[in-house]
């Protein structure tokens, strides 16, 4: 399978053709808030405002404070999970390609280009402490709000205060520039784990096991979970059971399907097994959490 059509790749509308940029907004309630592994094309810039989260970029492990900023390059495999009640936070997604110019300058040639090949990097975590941390929240917090009112002229804006950040992270030295080179073995292993997890979201609705995965990538079951918990910090089983939980979160929200329907849909073929599992991961059971999605809200979580 190649990364041309990748199922695990998010792949979601942003924002539209002309105007590719989205703000996604997450305040959770009870403490129950995850997002499966996944990765996609674009820049993701997160705001953590308030509670605490785990974090798990291309298998580095965070647990950012209140008041940081994670910069999620392009491609990389990244999860997270709710560490107690009260997470709430902003996530700008939109492909790199957006603040490109027309026209060869100065700015194109010195800083964007180097971020479109790959030769220069965000930085991973701006931590409270951080010379460019003020600033940069200051302008994200802005740029929530615009986006949120969306005026006329709204789009001159938020292009604006983007490169006014990039600007804050250049004057500051926070860009990582000129990255080592991934090893041939690197650019394997996170090829292998795209793979892996495109391989689960396409067969969510079988009766996987794990001696039928890991044959499926050559691989013996104990070392096939070692190397999967080893990169994405949790067993593979685990993992297809949250994908196949993250599936049915967004089928309660956006369907009048029946609890049965959704589970059989999901893979899970034991109802009672379904409904322990989701009230396990979510808090609360899965009539209880359409319910709950359906009450009008400031903010709705999305990844």
């Amino acid at each position: 399978m190649s990364d041309s059509t990748p199922i695990s790749q998010e792949i979601k509308s942003r924002g539209s053709f002309l105007f590719p940029f989205e703000l996604y907004d997450t305040d959770d309630r009870d403490g129950s808030f995850y997002v499966s592994p996944h990765w996609h094309p674009e820049l993701e810039i997160l705001c953590l405002q308030k509670g605490s989260m785990r974090m798990v970029i291309d298998g580095q492990v965070l647990f950012p404070r209140p008041g940081s900023i994670l910069f999620i390059n392009p491609r990389e495999i990244h999860h997270l999970t709710s560490l107690g009640t009260g997470l709430r936070y902003d996530a700008f997604v939109f492909p790199l390609e957006f603040l490109s110019f027309g026209r060869e300058d100065y700015c194109q040639q010195t800083w964007i280009l180097p971020l479109l090949k790959g030769t220069a990097l965000f930085p991973r975590l701006l931590e409270p402490g951080h010379s460019c941390q003020p600033e940069a929240m200051r302008l994200l917090k802005k740029l929530a709000r615009l986006q949120r009112q969306d005026l006329p002229g709204r789009q001159l804006f938020v292009k604006a205060l983007l490169y006014e950040l990039l600007g804050c992270l250049v004057r500051e030295n926070a860009l990582l520039s000129m990255p080592p080179a991934p090893t041939a073995a690197q650019v394997k292993k996170m090829e292998t784990l795209r793979r892996m997890l495109s391989f689960m979201e396409e067969h969510l609705q079988e009766r996987l096991t794990l001696d039928e995965i890991s044959a499926r990538f050559y691989m013996t079951p104990n070392y096939f979970c070692r190397f999967f918990k080893e990169n994405l910090g949790q067993t593979p089983m685990n993992c297809l059971n949250s994908l196949r939980l993250e599936k049915a979160c967004g089928l309660l929200k956006s369907t009048d399907l029946q609890i049965l329907e959704i589970s059989l849909s999901c893979g899970f073929n034991n109802l009672s097994y379904f409904i322990r599992l989701f009230h396990r991961q979510m808090g609360v059971s899965p009539s209880r959490y359409r319910a709950e999605a359906a009450r009008p809200s400031d903010v709705s979580g999305e990844r």
